[in-house]
């Protein structure tokens, strides 16, 4: 055979996925012919396929030799780079391919790709922009805009263009995922869950899709199928203790030797992550929790937390933020009204996390069908928030403050027909108290209060994920620090204006508590008030979801205190941690 004979030989392996047989021909070819530019390119790309970067890279390198102007070349060459994480250098390249081809559309998908992977959020949505302009039918590069729309809060935009790439191709589970996910921050459980289902028509073994249909069976109550769904995620990843430790939650029977030493043993590999190391040792504090080793506990959530933070602090709301820029603001101001708003008649929950606030607008909530419940809106803050963080100045002279506000609400099917009693459950709008009051006049404001030490400790035990302050004890304790200042000032402001109820005695004493409550809100109160876990339309996202099932328990009130002996040295600066 010569040389031609193998090379359609190689041609005919490479085809049919027989990529050893394939290299083996190549071989031969450029035995014969040592600048055979296909033989080189071809086997390039199958060294890349089968993750042989050292060999892709010496053979593009050599294929740029006898075609120093080919596009492909330098593209390809720069994705041997980037998938073994080498961004720099895959970048040269990527722009390289450009300078010769200007409208080669999978270089600026590529190029995008490493502006994303390098949060350059910017430049990736330029570059994949320019992708999809070239090439209309650019599947991965609308993918990426989704990404980036998704994570700039740009909802509908996001939603659009994941759709475009599931038009380009059906089977694109990737988009399908993505739209599940989004479905599910909007609170659209039932669509949230089509998407996932889609998912797992397509690809029966995606564990993402397992676990996220497992999370919102959880919210949903259905936890026979959560275990199921979680179980399954870990028959395809069974070493992420992320999903481990969100089943646990629902079998903590699972907590067992076993368990234990393959997480130390998982531990020991340098390749876990910090995110899987995080969740590994709240499952370990789980262990020294039974002991009563109440040192090693904290040990291991303080480990978890730090760990935590490390992986996901690019995502979330910068500790400035809640420790500065809010606190420092004054939201007591001249802010002009011009919508009517006298007949919305909002009830704001707030207060510190683990005080009891889910527990109390399902109260609130099951004592009429006509309250609509916002559950964590989020509304205020994120109108807010969006100023601040792009050092834009609020001017509270500004009459749409209110409009965009109130339409916001709107927007979330919270206020109908420019008149609503709901719920806003964002705790953190103690911030924003002055504010309310003058955009809602009417609006009842419910304090949840909890003995600090217990807030604190459940704060730690648990894992706030979307709470950048949360995982440090010296930043739980100055958020503390700045909801009791906030309460203070608006108390000695604003008397009788805020209900305050405490979680101890609301557990001791359900019946007496919700009654006054109930009548503070100007509801009437029922035994539904007290059978609010039976309701079919419970849902929730938080923490509290398991706990918020069943009825009202006493709750030790002394449980947390082996713990105090951990935070004595900040009782001198923080008067209130008793």
């Amino acid at each position: 055979m010569n040389s031609q004979n193998f090379f359609e030989l190689a041609l005919e392996n490479q085809k049919n996925n027989n990529f050893e047989e394939a290299i083996k021909n190549y071989k031969k070819v450029l035995k014969a012919e040592p600048n055979h530019f296909i033989a080189l390119f071809n086997s390039a790309l199958i060294f890349s396929k089968n993750k042989k970067y050292k060999n892709a890279i010496e053979y593009f390198k050599k294929a740029i030799k006898i075609k120093p102007n080919n596009a492909n070349c330098y593209n390809n060459l720069g994705n041997a780079y980037k998938d073994q994480g080498k961004l720099k250098k895959s970048k040269v390249y990527y722009e390289k391919t450009i300078k010769i081809e200007p409208k080669h559309a999978n270089a600026h998908y590529n190029l995008g790709s490493v502006y994303f992977a390098k949060n350059n959020i910017q430049k990736a949505e330029e570059y994949y922009q320019i992708a999809t302009n070239l090439n209309p039918m650019h599947r991965n590069a609308f993918f990426g805009l989704g990404l980036i729309f998704n994570q700039k809060g740009e909802i509908e935009k996001s939603i659009e263009v994941f759709n475009k790439a599931i038009k380009i191709q059906p089977k694109d589970f990737r988009s399908y995922n993505n739209l599940g996910t989004i479905y599910e921050k909007l609170g659209n459980m039932e669509r949230a869950k089509t998407y996932y289902k889609k998912v797992l028509d397509l690809v029966s073994k995606h564990p993402g899709a397992h676990n996220n249909l497992a999370n919102i069976y959880v919210a949903e109550g259905n936890n026979e199928e959560a275990i199921e769904h979680y179980k399954e995620a870990l028959k395809f990843i069974p070493n992420d203790f992320n999903v481990v430790y969100h089943l646990s939650l629902l079998e903590p029977e699972v907590i067992d030797t076993n368990l234990k030493n393959n997480i130390k043993k998982n531990l020991k590999n340098k390749n876990i992550n910090k995110r899987n190391k995080s969740y590994a040792n709240f499952l370990l504090s789980k262990y020294e929790n039974r002991s009563k080793d109440y040192k090693k506990e904290i040990f291991h959530l303080n480990q978890a937390h730090k760990l935590y933070l490390d992986s996901e602090i690019k995502k979330l709301t910068p500790i400035k933020y809640w420790l500065k820029n809010l606190p420092e603001i004054n939201f007591l101001n001249n802010l002009k009204c011009h919508v009517k708003s006298n007949n919305i008649n909002p009830i704001f929950i707030f207060g510190l996390p683990r005080s009891g606030s889910t527990l109390i607008e399902n109260i609130i909530a099951s004592s009429s069908d006509n309250i609509l419940v916002g559950e964590e809106s989020d509304i205020i803050n994120s109108y807010f928030k969006e100023k601040i963080l792009k050092n834009k100045n609020i001017n509270f002279n500004d009459q749409n403050i209110q409009l965009d506000i109130i339409n916001a609400y709107k927007k979330k099917n919270l206020i109908k027909d420019n008149s609503s009693i709901f719920t806003d459950k964002s705790l953190e709008n103690f911030f924003f108290l002055d504010l309310i009051k003058t955009i809602f006049p009417n609006a009842k404001l419910v304090n949840c209060n909890r003995k600090p030490l217990a807030s604190l400790m459940s704060i730690v035990k648990n894992n706030l994920v979307n709470l950048s302050w949360a995982h440090n004890t010296n930043n739980i304790l100055k958020y503390f620090n700045s909801y009791y200042e906030k309460i203070d000032v608006f108390k000695n402001k604003n008397p009788n204006m805020i209900y305050d109820i405490h979680y101890e005695k609301l557990v001791h004493e359900p019946e007496m508590e919700t009654k006054k409550l109930l009548n503070f809100c100007g509801l009437e109160w029922n035994e539904k008030c007290l059978e609010f876990y039976k309701r079919k339309n419970l849902i929730s996202k938080t923490t509290s979801n398991i706990q918020i099932r069943k009825p009202i328990y006493k709750d030790s009130s002394n449980k947390y205190e082996p713990y105090m002996k951990f935070f004595l040295k900040y009782k001198k600066k923080y008067k209130w941690l008793v």
